[in-house]
């Protein structure tokens, strides 16, 4: 049976809660169609939903260790269409874990604290969902394009406590990335940015530092103080036909032990640098503006192609074929410090593996550039 992710129309009865916390749970009820109009009907849908919020997971309470100070939480919820495409379920506060430790689960009054909830749609392209887009599509490879590389059709949104009771179309017409048709031997990943996620979260924020918070001690701003902070989504995709490997992080030379957050870090799995429209590098307060992914944690957090299992965790790291490591513009350090930039246009490079420390089969896709403005 085909396995869909999907994050869709959210209804709910009687009056707007004040917040998530003001809800049991997260009623999911809408209609799912393909490219052509027609209901994906008799499917199995997986709800994802990945919230984002500040102390959602306070160390060692429900099981939780140590993690960064804005740790997501994430719900994965299964239904069945009607034979029009229909669906209803309930998603219970309750019900959230932490990313990156499904054992570390969310006290429900936690949801208090939620910013965003992003949502994911995803279903797979099989002969179900492939007949109707190549009817809309039409080429002479259509099918067999859409068929044989392991995509699945994608659709996300965000949700906040303003849209719980507003309806969303889900139409599947949009096909996420490709795994390889033929896979080297040995076989090796292949890591690129997901770009439309760190488009699609771009913000300037305000946020004050004092000398002992752990972004000042880590270099991830400039200096105490207010900063002018670039956000955006760092999130990995292994669009390759073997996994990256990185292992346990104790006794691992790419990991650097944070005093500060009392847990490993993760060296440079991803770079950010800010460039002005003459392709020169853009200069701050403090120089060259240019950042790093504060990794915690490299594992899988949702299946964006193919069916790979996911065999890793924080104990042992890596990212299994197909599987897509999240990151949030909420997260700490998961931003670049442009206080004191002159406004104006620029260009933000992302770069997954920059000094090229694990092996590929092609290191020419390992960068996205997104437009940003600074006023």
């Amino acid at each position: 049976m085909k396995r869909l992710i999907l994050a869709a129309l959210f209804l709910a009865c009687g009056e707007r809660p004040p917040s998530f916390a003001g809800l049991a749970s997260i009623p999911l009820r809408g209609t799912a169609i393909y490219a052509d109009g027609t209901p994906a009907a008799n499917d199995v849908i997986e709800f994802s939903l990945l919230a984002d919020g500040k102390d959602l997971f306070p160390a060692y309470v429900n099981g939780c260790s140590p993690g960064d100070d804005h740790a997501q939480a994430l719900q994965v919820v299964a239904v069945v269409t009607t034979r029009n495409g229909a669906f209803s379920v309930n998603a219970p506060l309750a019900g959230f874990v932490r990313a990156t430790d499904p054992t570390c689960s969310m006290a429900s009054a936690a949801a208090a604290r939620f910013s965003r909830i992003d949502v994911r749609a995803q279903t797979d392209a099989d002969f179900g969902s492939c007949l109707p887009y190549c009817r809309k599509y039409r080429s002479d490879s259509c099918y067999a394009d859409c068929v044989g590389q392991g995509q699945k059709f994608v659709w996300t949104s965000s949700l906040t406590t303003a849209d719980v009771d507003t309806p969303r179309a889900i139409l599947f017409e949009k096909l996420g990335p490709a795994l390889p048709g033929t896979t080297p031997s040995p076989a090796l990943p292949d890591l690129i940015v997901d770009g439309e996620a760190a488009r699609n979260s771009a913000e300037l924020t305000q946020d004050t530092f004092s000398p002992v918070d752990c972004a000042v001690q880590e270099g991830c701003v400039g200096a105490p103080g207010t900063r002018t902070l670039l956000r955006f989504d760092g999130d990995i995709v292994n669009v390759g036909g073997g996994d990256l490997q990185i292992g346990s992080p104790e006794n691992n030379p790419l990991f650097q032990w944070s005093e500060c957050h009392k847990h490993y870090h993760l060296q440079e799995i991803m770079t950010f640098e800010l460039f002005d429209q003459t392709g020169a590098p853009a200069i701050g307060d403090t120089g060259r503006v240019v950042g790093r992914k504060q990794g915690f944690c490299i594992e899988g957090v949702e299946q964006v192609a193919g069916n790979s299992p996911d065999l890793y965790d924080c104990r042992n790291q890596g990212l299994a074929s197909g599987w897509e490591d999240i990151y949030g513009a909420s997260l700490n350090c998961q931003w670049l410090d442009v206080t004191g930039v002159p406004g104006g246009d620029y260009t933000l490079r992302v770069t997954v593996n920059a000094s090229r420390t694990f092996p590929e089969s092609d290191f020419d896709n390992d960068s996205e550039l997104i437009p940003v403005s600074i006023p």
